[in-house]
């Protein structure tokens, strides 16, 4: 009995230590996780086998009873008053662990989840261990405004390039977590994206669009009576935008991050491609003649398919542009509410990103004054435009209807 007293108190101090451990460090990469979860427990397992038990049965009891036991820990923690987000409502089993919001993602409808939590529990609910999602437009600008917060944790893990190479300057924007090093790389992306710019990609637009319409009248001569259209402007944004950036023609696969970290020659395999990108990038730039995306990029240092496919008022074009040959003004296209109504009801409706505006406290800050609610670092906000965008307080009073 002593002997098993002994393994009791073990076994109860490494969960507790494992415990605080998580809590001061969680783990981001899977390493350091399985070799905490995979070395720790040898210590109640030695314990146990010091009472004539064979080592390998005191492991089959240890392993289990430490699983289930920091389990246990750290969900009463995640669902005690003790917790920082205790004052937030949410679903208790959310609360407990991201699994849930995996899976409630796997069908494509986790914007649509979140509208629904929000519509249940209130502008800001607890959506996850250590998160929560924002619905209230007043705070929007201390999260993802000027004076907001840098990208969340989420990051981390789309994340295949080493983080001492992060700061790098061609790092990815989109993944860049650091406040001054985002700015830096955004002002580039902000002149490529200014009125002259936009100018000169007209030709390359109107290209495309020819192109497309050349399509739709080979589809229509060959007597399709079935057209999928929104596959047919899927296809024309990914020409468009890759003609857009490079001279080649690119292709996207959809590496695993996971699988890419499990195994270090897809990681070879990927920075290959990276090579390969760099080397089409320098290819570019070598032409001087042709002002696109990239000409604008350089000379400062995928479209979604369910924002393009939309209904588009042909009367008001039709009158602005009433010769098919007649090229895009920019300025005549601002001058068209009834079109330009329509394009933001469909942004409105159909956000390109309708969830995963992740952000959290900078690493080092301790935490964040959002509005009248302190975020504690460690803590990440989530923002849903498709949530915000059929909100009733904002779109009164039919926020669903196009």
């Amino acid at each position: 009995m002593p002997m098993f007293s002994a393994y009791s108190l073990a076994l109860c101090a490494t969960v507790f230590a494992t415990h605080l451990w998580f809590k001061a460090h969680e783990p981001k990469s899977m390493l350091p996780f399985l070799a905490t979860i995979l070395i720790i427990p040898t210590f109640p397992a030695y314990v146990l086998s010091c009472s004539q038990i064979s080592l390998i049965l005191a492991c089959c009891l240890a392993y289990p009873s430490f699983y289930m036991l920091l389990f246990i820990s750290i969900g009463s923690y995640r669902l005690s008053p003790f917790h920082p987000l205790a004052n937030y409502p949410g679903p208790t089993i959310a609360k407990i662990s991201k699994v849930w919001t995996v899976h409630k993602s796997m069908d494509g409808k986790l914007a649509h989840y979140y509208k629904m939590l929000h519509d249940q529990y209130g502008p800001i609910v607890h959506v996850g261990p250590n998160e929560i999602s924002v619905a209230e437009k007043d705070l929007l600008p201390f999260i993802i405004g000027t004076q907001g917060m840098p990208k969340g944790p989420l990051w981390e893990g789309r994340a295949i390039t080493p983080k001492k190479n992060r700061n790098q300057s061609n790092y990815s924007l989109i993944g860049v977590r650091d406040l001054t090093h985002h700015s830096h790389l955004r002002k580039t992306w902000n002149r490529a994206f200014s009125e002259e710019p936009l100018q000169d990609y007209q030709d390359i637009l109107i290209q495309n669009a020819n192109n497309l319409v050349e399509v739709l009248e080979k589809r229509f001569m060959e007597g399709s009576v079935e057209l999928d259209i929104a596959n047919v402007i899927n296809l024309f944004s990914f020409d468009f935008m890759g003609d857009l950036a490079t001279p080649a023609l690119t292709m996207q696969i959809p590496w695993s991050v996971a699988i890419v970290q499990a195994f270090p020659w897809l990681s070879t395999s990927l920075r290959s491609f990276g090579a390969f990108a760099v080397s089409q990038a320098k290819l570019r730039a070598s032409n001087e003649s042709r002002k696109d995306l990239f000409y604008y990029l350089r000379s400062y240092s995928d479209v979604p398919q369910d924002s393009l496919f939309a209904f588009i008022p042909c009367q008001e074009i039709e009158e602005a542009f009433p010769d098919s040959g007649t090229n895009i003004d920019i300025q005549k296209l601002d001058k068209m509410p009834w079109l330009n109504a329509v394009i933001n009801e469909t942004l409105r409706l159909q956000p390109p990103v309708p969830s995963g505006l992740q952000r959290a406290p900078a690493v080092g800050s301790k935490g964040k004054l959002v509005g009248s609610h302190y975020i504690k670092e460690g803590t990440s906000v989530l923002v849903s435009p498709y949530v915000l965008h059929r909100d009733p307080r904002y779109f009164f009073p039919h926020p669903d209807k196009y």
